[in-house]
């Protein structure tokens, strides 16, 4: 697939940020051009084959990338010599695209995601035009796209709409496979609008087989001097992932090194760690982000959950790993340690509990549809989602809390880190800013004894210390 990058803005927004020395897409993100994540992220999809669109000051872009030889793809360009628009560009690509559709990508979208099984939706829809679409974290200044159940495109809502009118979080995110004879639609080089002047009248035709590729895939618009900052720190905790993930398999090396080598010295000599000082520095940390948590959003949840109790609705509960041991133990404490002290229970679903039916879905279905499958057609107006994922990053979980979002349901995120992605799908996040997975899960099951204690005492009149009362925790 050919892709065709749109690098001729001027980015008025960012004259704090380029000065207007160089173009928008040369912007500087964690120490690299932003065209220069985009051209990695499209060679790491296979995409090699690059037409960039040059503007003001183009010709700083055509220096550093050249051919793209440098960088592992191949590189021509079309020099705009005045704006036009997003589309008006299309009137010379007619003769320089060599499928039948190709990948459009704006330049000031930094992005990671499967570009692979984007064309296979394409293909699959017979889409003229397909978007990728998402939730993102400003969706009140942003156009907004209306998918109707077979993901077709029926409305792009401006972003000057009636804010009173609700509509979903789904964004068009600046991405785009496009059929190539779309380029016939502009019959001379003028500023044309690929949106208003190409899109929509396919949109509204219902005939046009305009689709939205709906994906939870990193894509975020870089406009503004602050969007910037905010990815080039993404950039950075990823990075910091990656090191303690390779800092990890060097431990377990290690481990296993110096496991063989106790055993070589057992029987000779008593072995002895002094582990004190590590324990006092766990210990430290985790009163640091105790310290730390957000008051008024462990109150806002506590208020969702009481109001789902008030209301008989159900709380359904998930997560991965250790966070679905922690989901297990949330629907205990609340269905058994408070409610049987209550004539009116709380109605907690785990849906990590039923092992059978785990394994059933991800077996013939996939993995990342355990969670969002159990919801499906099952949430009721009022029911409440609690989406538990340390990273914030784990896309069963991303996918039913995105579902539960749809559906008009709210959502409370329990997430570590910087929150993730989830962090932005929930209603209330109860996030534990801290880089240690071992932590933040200290922490989801310290707000679910924090939570239980204050109800046992709010809704049973009893206090939850106290040696005449048995256990109900494990």
């Amino acid at each position: 697939m050919q892709a065709v990058i749109m690098a001729g803005g001027k980015g008025t927004r960012l004259v704090s940020v380029t000065k207007d020395e160089i173009p928008k897409p040369m912007a500087l993100i964690a120490g690299k051009p932003l065209l220069l994540w985009q051209l990695e992220e499209l060679r790491r999809n296979g995409v090699t084959d690059i037409l960039i669109i040059t503007g003001h000051l183009g010709q700083k872009i055509e220096s550093y990338f050249q051919n793209g030889a440098a960088f592992g793809v191949r590189i021509s360009y079309i020099r705009e010599k005045e704006p036009l628009g997003t589309a008006g560009a299309f009137y010379y690509l007619r003769s320089r695209l060599a499928g039948q559709h190709f990948l459009l990508v704006f330049g000031d979208i930094c992005f990671t995601a499967d570009l692979g099984a984007m064309e296979r939706f394409h293909l699959a829809h017979k889409a003229k035009a397909t978007l990728f679409v998402h939730p993102n974290s400003h969706p009140q200044d942003s156009d907004l796209v209306v998918l109707d159940e077979n993901q077709q495109v029926v409305q792009i809502v401006s972003k000057h709409r009636d804010k009173n009118q609700a509509y979903e979080n789904c964004v068009n995110a600046g991405i785009y496979i496009l059929d190539s004879s779309l380029c016939a639609c502009v019959c001379k080089a003028e500023k044309t609008d690929l949106e208003k002047d190409i899109l929509m009248p396919l949109i509204e035709s219902r005939q046009g087989g305009v689709f939205g590729y709906w994906s939870l895939e990193y894509a975020k618009d870089a406009g503004t001097a602050e969007r910037i900052a905010q990815i080039a720190k993404d950039k950075e905790n990823i990075a910091k992932e990656k090191e303690d993930i390779a800092k990890e398999k060097e431990d377990v090396a290690k481990d296993k090194e110096d496991i063989e080598t106790v055993g070589q010295r057992i029987g000779k000599q008593e072995i002895r760690m002094d582990y004190r000082a590590q324990i006092k520095d766990y210990i430290e940390l985790e009163r640091k982000v105790l310290k730390n948590l957000d008051v008024d959003a462990i109150d806002q949840a506590m208020n969702l959950i009481g109001g789902a109790y008030e209301a008989g609705k159900r709380i359904y509960i998930f997560g991965n790993g250790g966070s679905s041991a922690t989901a297990s133990h949330y629907q205990n404490d609340f269905n058994k340690g408070i409610s049987e002290h209550l004539e009116k229970k709380f109605h907690f679903v785990c849906l990590n509990d039923n092992m059978p039916t785990v394994m059933a879905i991800a077996n013939d279905i996939g993995f990342e549809e355990v969670f969002r499958f159990q919801l499906t057609n099952r949430l009721e107006e009022g029911d409440l989602v609690i989406a538990i994922s340390g990273s914030g990053n784990s896309e069963n979980v991303l996918l039913a809390a995105a579902y539960a979002k749809e559906c008009g349901n709210q959502v409370i995120g329990l997430t570590g880190y910087d929150g993730g992605r989830l962090k932005g799908l929930s209603d209330v996040s109860l996030c534990a800013d801290v880089n240690s997975m071992q932590v933040t899960e200290d922490v989801h099951m310290l707000l679910d004894h924090l939570m239980m204690s204050i109800f046992y005492r709010t809704l049973c009149g009893m206090e939850h210390i106290s040696g005449n009362e048995a256990e109900s925790g494990v």
